[in-house]
């Protein structure tokens, strides 16, 4: 069995219109990989819980615990990140953490309704990049 930390393609991204079951893909990678390979730390999350944990850690002055906790684990899932679009302060949170995990050589599955290059938040398209245009 291959690690799944050693893919060639980190980012994956999975989009496509809403009902097709990107959530439940995302839920069975995490599963699968939890059930695969209990040391690795996975984390999956909506982008709306998502903005809601970096508002409450701006809030409370936990900004440094907000990063720990997506940037020290080894598979990242976000789903619907389209919703992101608006939210400058978490997309720039979200790119640094991509770019630590990617730089870690982590993986990290991402899930929108929408291709990377058509209507995504500027910064989630540079740090996806380019190569889906």
């Amino acid at each position: 069995m291959q690690n799944p930390l050693r893919v060639a393609t980190t980012p994956f991204f999975v989009y496509g219109d809403a009902g097709l079951g990107k959530t439940h893909l995302l839920y069975a990678i995490a599963g699968y990989v939890k059930q695969n390979y209990s040391s690795f730390r996975v984390r999956y999350i909506s982008t709306e819980t998502m903005l809601n944990e970096f508002v409450e850690a701006i809030r409370n002055g936990t900004q440094q615990v907000f990063k720990q906790r997506y940037r020290e684990i080894d598979v990242l899932l976000v789903d619907d990140i389209q919703f992101m679009e608006g939210k400058e302060q978490l997309q720039e949170e979200f790119f640094h953490t991509f770019n630590t995990l990617h730089e870690a050589q982590r993986q990290i599955v991402l899930s929108s309704d929408r291709p990377p290059t058509r209507s995504q938040p500027s910064r989630i398209v540079f740090a996806v990049g380019s190569r889906w245009d």
